[in-house]
């Protein structure tokens, strides 16, 4: 078939093919030119406009408009304020118009930002440089309208090398964070349809130094939004960020790096089931310093959380294991009592003041598999006391199993470190929370006490120079009761004087073995007590002052406030032992210092209690100083010793001479030699004391006698009391009420000592008799009939009695005081003058008494004596009285006597020699068993108020 074209049509072809060349020229011209131009040229203007003084500019802009390809270069917006806000290196997006026909929707094939950049500012005033945005706004209020889903389909969104630039100067320092570079990614976005399942972005952004955020996500769709992925996050150096808040805190982070990872599930239609799932965080390399020092106050090696579960909208989390490593925590007390960690925290939370909020709100649910402490330490200085004291617990490891927010749930707690350096701390525990309770096991072992020392330091002058405890325990506790059992070792103690360094008691071990404590009870119970190696120093001054007895430096009240507990401090002891003891005493208030050692203590005590009445008996042996001996024997009722007690204590074979400064300060004398033996009975029933007490002393030899003299003739005493052997046996009862307010045991003692040494001294025949077992209520004297020198028959025994005491007391002598009556004795010498003067009248008559006299021998010498009319007168007056002979001679004759003895001459002399005679009876009696060297004629002496029908003769007991 043959086709003619005529010339009219041809012409309209060319008319078509030229408009259409002129539309496509124009539209390409208005594509490649206008479209460059109206983005450099007029949009700035626009954007001034709308911004009110914002800046937008464009250095660079090519629009293809047959591929739809449009890219800027260099674009930048200022703030009206002419501040940096936003760059942009590039921009380019490329879109598929022509798909709309098919598709119906845009679709943007790519969009590309590359190296942006936001500028963040805050200034002085807090304002931020987006401020100008909030005061923009159209003047009409905007219509609500429906919208339609957008018809756009984003096949590929990528940011790249994206930076944020933030600066702050609110707090009077500059502060600057550099976040970049930034890289999202987004791909697959289709807005036609919002149930589309085929979108996924990513977001990668570095941080600080070696810092990220990587998120990453698919989106289900987007009406409902249901969106999941995962979020890696990376602090890169933590002191960077801690920068922006070093102003208003005490301290710095200095190291360490954050992070934390997480994968998510998020959909607009449940949101309760938002989720972030597989979430681990984690620390690394920690370090946290006071603001402007270097030392550490904390560092962590590591912290992570594994195995998390968050959500949020439920308010529950979970998680696996949060394992905390290397953590090391240094505080330490000031002066002024202040804890540097305390301060921190008191700054910090004035610095972030907690917003106080009226509502309420229900409580997370949350729960840990298991909190780990592993190779962690803490250090605390205390520079309060006056010696510093410095605690470093290292070694830390420790587990809580199964916490989480029902308190009511067991938790399992162990823990495990070192004290400096030696001792070491073991806990294993079943804890519940509320109501709180717990059960488990405790171990200390080997702590130096020592640590406690600088803080009992004010308040006593006794000082722990050196001891080790250590405590195994298996302990229950709930709010209404405490129970340990377990077992308790004290070792190598020493307590100090700190005034002059000496030591006041220690001990190498004391083992409880096992023990229970139970509380509110307050009981102790202990099954075995061993002291081993215990020592104490008890030490008098020069001032009388017991070293124990000023260790306080704190004057005590002189009210008692302290309120009498409900169940007061009981405990029980089944078996007290003791090895290997010692003590040493000395006073340097006497005269000559005194020290006594007592040494190899050992033995047992049984059956202690201060709750029951039991008996308690003891068995205890010792040395004292070289060669004595202690011993303490018998029972008591450790609750109420006052109701039962029955002990021996006996002390042997202790050298005298040690105790010479008592015997000085006491006694007047020094002790030179000797030994004493004591035997010391308490027995009390029901407050009755009743002592039965021994003092035997041998061999005693008594020194010098001290300046200005003694209170007590001690040698005179010690003569009394010894025996032949050289043995001072003494018994002395003590008895009274220990009941009593006024009982004082030792003030006893010293009366009953007191009146033995002044019976001594005023009636040593009575204190003799009564230790031989002799009546003696006469043997200090031997009477002698008046004007007689003969030893009675009883006078006799008397003087056997005091010859069988000077036998037995080796060391007494005997001083005789002749004695003689101006009365009786010169009546006596009187008549026997007379008698002699009768005597020598008629020598044929054997007169040796007045009865012999005859009357007429009387009359010879009446007539001689007598006036002769006064005997005359004298005669008749009996003569008429007595008409019978016999009567008138008796009579008479005695009236003759009673008239003739006063008229007889006898001298002073005759008298003193009378006693002299008497004297020598005395004494020849004892030289007849060779007491001659021992018994002495002291004097001759007169004595008042003698008996009519016995002269006195004392007799002393002296010592050479």
């Amino acid at each position: 078939m043959k086709i003619v074209f005529q010339k009219g049509d041809a012409m309209d072809k060319r008319l078509i093919f030229k408009s259409l060349a002129a539309a496509v020229s124009t539209y390409a011209i208005a594509g490649f030119f206008g479209v460059p131009y109206l983005i450099k040229n007029i949009v700035p203007g626009k954007v001034f406009e709308t911004t009110k003084g914002g800046a937008f500019s464009v250095e660079k802009a090519s629009f293809n408009p047959f591929t739809f390809h449009l890219s800027l270069s260099k674009v930048a917006f200022k703030t009206p304020h002419n501040t940096d806000f936003i760059a942009l290196e590039k921009f380019t997006i490329n879109v598929d118009p022509t798909a709309y026909l098919w598709k119906k929707g845009v679709i943007v094939k790519d969009l590309s930002l590359v190296d942006p950049r936001i500028t963040i500012k805050r200034d002085q005033n807090g304002d931020f440089n987006f401020k100008w945005l909030t005061e923009l706004g159209g003047d009409k209020p905007k219509e609500d309208k429906k919208t339609e889903p957008m018809g756009l389909i984003i096949n590929h969104f990528a940011l790249t090398n994206g930076m944020l630039d933030y600066s702050d100067y609110a707090d009077g320092k500059p502060y600057a964070l550099d976040v970049g570079p930034i890289a999202f990614n987004l791909d697959n976005i289709d807005l036609r349809d919002l149930s589309s399942e085929n979108g996924k972005m990513r977001l990668y952004a570095t941080i600080n130094e070696g810092g990220f955020v990587d998120l990453k996500g698919k989106i289900d769709a987007l009406a409902p939004l249901s969106i999941g992925g995962s979020v890696a996050f990376n602090s890169g150096k933590l002191y960077t960020p801690w920068s922006y808040f070093k102003e208003k805190m005490a301290i710095e982070v200095a190291d360490g790096t954050a992070g934390i990872g997480f994968d998510y599930r998020f959909n607009s239609n449940d949101v309760n089931a938002t989720e972030l799932s597989n979430l681990h965080f984690e620390i690394e390399k920690l370090r946290i310093i006071p603001k402007g020092e270097q030392h550490n106050l904390m560092s962590l090696s590591s912290l992570r959380l594994s195995d998390g579960t968050l959500k949020p909208m439920q308010k529950s989390f979970s998680a696996g294991v949060l394992k905390i490593d290397g953590l090391n925590i240094s505080a330490k007390r000031d002066h002024d009592g202040s804890i540097d960690w305390l301060s921190y925290i008191e700054k910090t939370q004035k610095a972030f003041p907690k917003k106080e909020t009226n509502e309420t709100s229900s409580p997370w649910n949350y729960g840990i598999g298991e909190i780990a402490l592993t190779n962690s330490a803490v250090g605390f200085i205390d520079e309060v006391p006056s010696k510093k004291v410095v605690l470093n617990l290292d070694q830390m490891n420790g587990s809580l199993k199964g916490f989480q927010s029902d308190p009511s749930v067991a938790n399992t707690l162990t823990f495990g470190a070192r004290l400096n350096q030696n001792a070491t701390v073991n806990l294993r525990s079943d804890v519940i929370r509320s109501p709180l309770s717990s059960r488990g096991t405790f171990e200390l072992s080997g702590l130096d006490v020592s640590l406690v020392d600088p803080y009992i330091e004010p308040s006593t002058y006794a000082s722990l120079r050196r001891g080790n405890l250590s405590i195994s325990s298996d302990y229950e506790y709930t709010p209404s009761k405490t129970e340990l059992k377990g077992k308790v070792a004290l070792d190598d103690w020493v307590i100090n004087d700190s005034r002059d360094n000496s030591v006041l008691l220690g001990w190498n071990k004391i083992g409880v073995t096992p023990f229970a404590y139970s509380y509110p009870d307050n009981r102790l119970k202990i099954n075995q007590l061993a002291i081993d190696g215990f020592y104490t120093n008890a030490h008098i001054d020069a001032k009388k002052v017991l070293n124990y007895s000023t260790l306080s430096k704190k004057a005590a009240s002189d009210s008692n406030s302290t309120k009498a507990s409900a169940h007061p401090f009981g405990m029980d002891i089944v078996k007290l032992l003791l090895r290997g003891s010692s003590a040493t005493f000395s006073d340097m208030s006497l005269p000559l210092p005194f020290k006594t050692y007592i040494h190899d203590l050992e033995g047992s005590v049984l059956g202690i209690s201060t709750t029951k009445d039991v008996t308690t008996f003891v068995k205890l042996r010792g040395g004292v100083d070289q060669y004595g001996q202690a011993k303490i024997d018998g029972s008591l009722n450790t609750k109420a010793p006052k109701k039962f007690t029955d002990l021996k204590v006996a002390f042997e074979n202790l050298e005298l001479k040690g105790y010479t400064p008592y015997s000085l300060q006491f006694l007047g004398y020094k002790i030179e030699g000797g030994k004493l033996f004591l035997d010391l009975g308490y027995k009390i029933d029901q407050g009755k004391l009743n002592g039965a007490n021994r003092v035997l002393i041998k061999q005693i030899q008594v020194g010098e006698e001290k300046e200005g003299g003694s209170p007590w003739p001690l040698r005179l005493v010690v003569a009394l009391l010894e025996d032949s052997e050289g043995i001072i046996d003494i018994d002395l009862p003590i008895e009274g009420d220990v009941n009593s307010p006024d009982f004082k045991y030792g003030k006893v003692v010293w009366q009953v000592i007191g009146n033995l040494f002044t019976k001594a001294v005023t009636s040593p025949f009575r204190l003799l008799g009564s230790m031989m077992g002799i009546e003696t209520d006469t043997l200090s004297s031997i009477d002698f009939e008046p004007g007689s020198v003969s030893l009675t028959p009883p006078q006799i025994e008397k003087l056997d009695k005091v010859t069988s005491m000077l036998t037995k007391r080796p060391k007494l002598m005997l001083h005789v005081y002749g004695s003689y009556d101006d009365t009786f004795d010169l009546y006596a010498l009187k008549e026997r003058k007379l008698v002699q003067a009768g005597a020598n009248r008629n020598k044929k008559l054997k007169i040796d008494s007045i009865q012999a006299m005859s009357v007429e021998v009387l009359e010879s010498i009446a007539e001689e004596s007598l006036d002769k009319n006064e005997l005359k007168a004298l005669k008749s007056q009996y003569k008429e009285k007595y008409p019978e002979e016999a009567a008138y001679v008796r009579h008479f004759s005695a009236a003759l006597v009673e008239k003739l003895i006063p008229l007889q001459p006898v001298s002073t002399a005759e008298l003193q020699l009378l006693g002299q005679q008497r004297g020598d009876a005395i004494r020849n009696y004892f030289i007849k068993f060779g007491l001659d060297k021992r018994v002495k004629i002291k004097t001759v002496e007169m004595i008042k108020d003698a008996k009519s029908d016995a002269i006195a003769n004392k007799l002393e007991i002296v010592v050479p």
